[in-house]
């Protein structure tokens, strides 16, 4: 069997269409899978014909393959979840969140990431020290965004590096 390099996965139902490619970009993989039988992760799709599971999937695949699809922080920006830049004379000015992109991956991380803000007091992971120090400082929905982005960017650089999930000490 050829070995799965990228992972293209349709999160908007409750059943999940999976599409898998090889190094060459060639389908390697195509199943549908329960709510139950997958792993969290969302990305946003770049469709290249009609609405359907299995072309999300696919170019979901497709576009976290993207030469322009850089570093984590561009994945957090095409997601949407990274400020809006106002900038001239050197000095750097953030507005708002861009909203780019698919809405319903950014609105899941976000409710994701409100879930969890709920459940770090008093944990001492160094996420959920940032997390607390956060927001400290600033309202809860900036630092449900934030602690969004900083997903976001965690999952680019597991599909970019074909790594799973490290809990950090």
């Amino acid at each position: 069997m050829k070995q799965i390099v990228r992972i293209g996965l349709d999160i908007a139902k409750p059943v999940f269409q999976l599409h898998g490619v090889d190094s060459h970009g060639k389908p390697v993989c195509k199943k549908t899978l329960s709510r139950g039988e997958v792993l969290t992760f969302f990305v946003s799709p770049y469709r290249k014909s009609g609405k359907n599971d299995a072309n999300d999937a696919e170019a979901i695949c497709e576009a976290v393959g993207r030469p322009n699809m850089l570093n984590g922080r561009q994945f957090a920006a095409w997601l949407g979840l990274t400020p809006r830049q106002s900038s001239s004379g050197g000095k750097t000015r953030l507005g708002a969140i861009s909203k780019r992109g698919d809405a319903v991956p950014r609105t899941l991380l976000i409710h994701g990431t409100r879930s969890t803000l709920r459940l770090t007091a008093g944990k001492e992971d160094r996420k959920s020290r940032w997390a607390e120090a956060l927001k400290s400082r600033a309202c809860n929905n900036v630092a449900a965004v934030a602690l969004a982005a900083r997903n976001a960017r965690i999952i680019w650089a597991m599909l970019a590096r074909g790594t799973e999930y490290r809990v950090a000490a």
